[in-house]
Order: structure tokens, then C-alpha cells, then sequence
């Protein structure tokens, strides 16, 4: 069982873990101060903001 020698992990960490991570947190940073201030509303503005554009999209409906 011994002769399939050890594996170690130094290289994938130093190499391909640890700079993917880096990246990942980096861009995380990037896009969490960066985003549009709409990203942050509540879901009671997003509502009242989709009532309004649905109150003037709809047509009126044509008298008998």
C-alpha cells in the first residue's frame, strides 16, 4: 500500500488555492462597493416601484 508514495498539497495551495481564493474575496470586495444603490433597496420600495410602473404600463380599458 506504501508504494503509491504521499501526496502532497503545497504546491495546488501555493499555486491554484490560495490565489483563487484571493481573487474571489477580491472581486466579492470590488463588486460589494461598486454595485448601484438599487441593489440595496428594501423590498417594500422595490414593490411601490413596481405598482407604479404597473399602474402606468397597464391600458385603460375602453368604455362601453
Amino acid at each position: 500500500m506504501d508504494s503509491c508514495g504521499t501526496v502532497r498539497m503545497d504546491r495546488y495551495w501555493n499555486f491554484v488555492g490560495m490565489p483563487f481564493f484571493i481573487i474571489t474575496l477580491l472581486f466579492g470586495l470590488y463588486a460589494l462597493f461598486t454595485v448601484d444603490e438599487q441593489q440595496f433597496a428594501t423590498s417594500a420600495q422595490t414593490k411601490a416601484a413596481v405598482a407604479e410602473l404597473r399602474s402606468v404600463v397597464t391600458p385603460a380599458t375602453p368604455s362601453k
